[in-house]
């Protein structure tokens, strides 16, 4: 059958496909494999990789290329937006691969022993990265416009991540009690409460007093992976629907402006959004 990135280059196949993988957030490559699970004739093949050909239609795209190229393990989450955003906006080529039901696979864990997804694979001696602050400074560091995002001037740097610490260390520990049972996730009431007591008297005075006090994205002009890191977590508030009616307007026009700056990835948000609003299970009208 040829050599995976073979499969991935024959337009003639695969443009339906790409078209219904960007509504379902799933890859080109995991289509193809039910296209030929489905019984319908698979694709003719060139694979140059394996250093010989086999018969191909002059209706199909000839992939020259030898080697796959880098995927992004994703989920539903708010960890994967900032990376999927910046791949979308610098439009690299890295494949999107829906983590949904293999991050506990041997093949997966192969690759991430932490079973964590966003995980940017790289393939071969390279191996993958994770965590995904890491990989937005990954990708911005090494790709064509990626200082709009991840600004080169060393104080701003700085300041950029001193942000993306404070969102791993002060904002995100208050969102899973309140949260995290969208995804079948044990979580308390009272967790939720005391973690929104938090938000509310600690983390987003910092947010709206400190960092957006003279900007409209933290310490900057323009959206930064500063502003990835945090505004796609807030969505999870929206879980329990008397808290977010009690998140300040700054925050919430925070959290709306930071989306809006990444039209492309508006799908993704939205995945996200309609699972935590449309949550109707335990302690989605819990008072705060």
């Amino acid at each position: 059958m040829g050599c995976e990135c073979c499969r991935l280059g024959y337009r003639a196949q695969t443009g339906f496909l790409r078209r219904f993988s960007k509504f379902y957030q799933i890859s080109t490559r995991t289509h193809l494999l039910a296209w030929s699970a489905s019984g319908r004739k698979s694709p003719p093949l060139i694979c140059h990789s394996l250093g010989r050909s086999e018969e191909v239609s002059a209706n199909y795209f000839h992939c020259c290329v030898a080697r796959t190229p880098p995927f992004l393990y994703f989920s539903a989450a708010a960890n994967s937006h900032g990376p999927i955003a910046i791949i979308k906006h610098l439009k690299l080529d890295i494949e999107l691969e829906n983590a949904y039901g293999k991050t506990r696979t041997p093949e997966f864990l192969a690759i991430n022993p932490c079973h964590t997804a966003p995980c940017l694979e790289f393939g071969g001696d390279d191996g993958a990265i994770w965590e995904s602050c890491a990989i937005m400074r990954y990708l911005c560091v090494n790709n064509k416009g990626g200082e709009e995002l991840y600004p080169a001037n060393p104080i701003l740097r700085a300041k950029v991540d001193m942000v993306m610490d404070w969102r791993q260390t002060g904002l995100y520990p208050c969102l899973p009690d309140i949260a995290y049972m969208v995804f079948g996730m044990p979580v308390t009431d009272e967790g939720a409460k005391k973690s929104f007591a938090k938000l509310i008297e600690e983390v987003f005075p910092i947010l709206v007093d400190v960092y957006l006090k003279d900007t409209p994205f933290c310490y900057s002009e323009k959206a930064t992976i500063a502003d990835l890191a945090i505004a796609p977590t807030l969505t999870f508030l929206k879980a329990r629907k008397n808290f977010w009616a009690k998140v300040p307007a700054a925050v919430k026009e925070y959290h709306t402006r930071v989306l809006e700056a990444f039209p492309d990835t508006a799908d993704n948000f939205k995945m996200l959004d309609d699972m935590c609003t449309g949550y109707d299970g335990d302690g989605a009208h819990l008072e705060p």
